[in-house]
C-alpha cells in the first residue's frame, strides 16, 4: 500500500504541475497524442510559435517521460496486481514512444508520425483505464 500512495501522489503532483504548464501554452501538448492524422497535427504543433512554448513542451515530455509514466506504472502495478504488472509496464513503453512522436513532431515537423502516437495512446489508454478498473475490483473486495 506505501508504494500506491507514493507512487499515487507523484502523480497527482506531476498532474498539477502539467496543468501549470500547459495554462502557459496556445493549446495543451497532450491534444497531439489524441490524433492520428497528419494534418490535425500540424494544426497542432504550429500552434507552438515561439521558443518559450516549444521548451515548454519539451519540459513536459521530459516531466511525463522521467516522472509521470514511472510513477504511474508503480501505482497501477501495485492497485492492479501483480498478473497486470507486463501489460502495466508495456502502457508505460507505449507513452514513452508516444512522448518521442511528439517531441519529433514539434522540433522536426514529423506529422507522418501521427498515426504512430495516436495509436500508441489509444493502446496505452485502454491498459491504464482497464488497470484502474482491476484496482477499483481488487479494493473494493477487501
Amino acid at each position: 500500500m506505501g508504494r500506491f500512495l507514493v507512487a499515487s501522489g507523484v502523480v497527482a503532483a506531476c498532474m498539477v504541475w502539467f496543468k501549470i504548464n500547459d495554462s502557459k501554452l496556445p493549446v495543451g501538448a497532450q491534444r497531439l497524442e489524441f490524433t492520428c492524422q497528419p494534418h490535425r497535427a500540424a494544426e497542432i504543433a504550429e500552434q507552438y510559435t515561439t521558443d518559450e512554448h516549444r521548451a515548454r513542451v519539451t519540459r513536459a515530455l521530459v516531466v511525463d517521460s522521467a516522472i509521470f509514466v514511472p510513477a504511474y506504472v508503480v501505482a497501477l502495478s501495485a492497485g492492479a496486481g501483480r498478473k497486470w504488472t507486463a501489460a502495466i509496464a508495456a502502457a508505460g513503453l507505449l507513452d514513452l514512444v508516444e512522448n518521442g512522436g511528439i517531441a519529433l513532431e514539434v522540433h522536426q515537423k514529423r506529422y507522418d508520425l501521427a498515426p504512430v502516437v495516436g495509436t500508441a495512446a489509444a493502446i496505452k489508454w485502454a491498459i491504464v483505464l482497464a488497470a484502474i478498473g482491476r484496482s477499483i475490483v481488487r479494493y473494493a473486495r477487501r
